[in-house]
């Protein structure tokens, strides 16, 4: 049966008339039914404990079998999903491909999609001690002021600075 046009109000992102007799309208962030498959692998590259949530049709996030450190794991997934990564202790929300909200898309040659899940904030290849860090998005050196240093985490191959803005 094909769908009717959508309402004004539906199609601005509003509330239409079957999600305000059911008391609440329905959540602009959900996943779509596509039912178009998409070949996933969740690659967690933090030092955290990773809780995938999948925001189902009706926008409720469900969670998955949580990812510990340097691990991945394929994922059936599908076009139009909505995925979001948290801290599994904290709740903290975890960045997906740099951003905050993964959607898979087609596989191409049936290769997966890669979900690189990061902690926000500048990360990237430190020397120890040094006052500067490489920071992969921008693919460039940056300056770490003196007085953010001390929240810096830096090891000998990696650092994270949360708080520090470009």
């Amino acid at each position: 049966m094909p769908r009717k046009a959508a309402s004004p109000e539906e199609a601005a992102g509003e509330s239409g008339p079957e999600e305000m007799e059911a008391g609440r309208p329905r959540p602009v962030l959900r996943s779509v039914n596509s039912r178009e498959p998409s070949q996933v692998i969740f690659c967690n590259r933090s030092p955290r404990v990773v809780l995938p949530l999948w925001l189902n049709f009706d926008g409720e996030p469900q969670p998955y079998p949580i990812l510990p450190p340097g691990t991945g794991r394929r994922i059936h997934s599908y076009r139009g999903h909505l995925w979001l990564f948290r801290d599994a202790g904290t709740h903290d929300g975890l960045l997906v491909n740099q951003t905050e909200l993964f959607v898979p898309s087609l596989n191409v040659d049936g290769q997966p999609i890669f979900a690189n899940i990061t902690l926000p904030g500048i990360t990237g290849l430190c020397h120890p001690g040094a006052l500067w860090c490489w920071d992969h998005s921008l693919r460039g050196l940056c300056a770490l002021p003196a007085d953010v240093l001390t929240e810096c985490n830096i090891s000998s191959s990696t650092c994270s600075c949360p708080g520090i803005s470009l």
